[in-house]
């Protein structure tokens, strides 16, 4: 499986990432993190999402995904959702036999449906590889 290439550590997230681990080296033994420093986590992972937040800070999931969820009085929001348009200019869908529904999960409870005809595997392919890398 390969990795996709990671994108660049926003400067809070790094700031906060070397402000935990400044604290780490400072502790003897396992201590629990102090309430300051779960609140930072807490406030970019609203932010930048749990997941990376989690990645990044060094953090376990569960854990800020508890303090996410005691924040915000149930379930722990799920990060701002960036559009993209994608285009597909003329000739890259061609006709074929191909008839499919694309659902794409748009987050907070949003799906986007697209109903697509006389489209090719190869076609679909390329459609789903400009999805994933963002481009337009």
């Amino acid at each position: 499986m390969r990795r996709r290439p990671s994108e660049p550590v926003p400067p809070a997230l790094d700031h906060a990432r070397r402000e935990i681990e400044r604290w780490r080296r400072q502790q003897s033994g396992r201590q629990r993190l102090p309430r300051e420093l779960w609140a930072k986590a807490v406030a970019l992972a609203q932010v930048h999402g749990a997941n990376r937040t989690a990645r990044v800070l060094g953090l376990k999931y569960a854990s800020l995904r508890q303090h996410l969820a005691a924040k915000t009085g149930g379930a722990a929001p799920s990060p701002p959702t960036r559009y993209r348009f994608v285009e597909l200019p003329p000739g890259v869908l061609t006709a074929g036999s191909l008839t499919c529904t694309i659902e794409l999960d748009a987050g907070q409870d949003a799906t986007v449906r697209m109903h697509v005809q006389g489209a090719t595997m190869d076609d679909l392919a390329t459609f789903a590889a400009r999805l994933r890398s963002g481009r337009s």
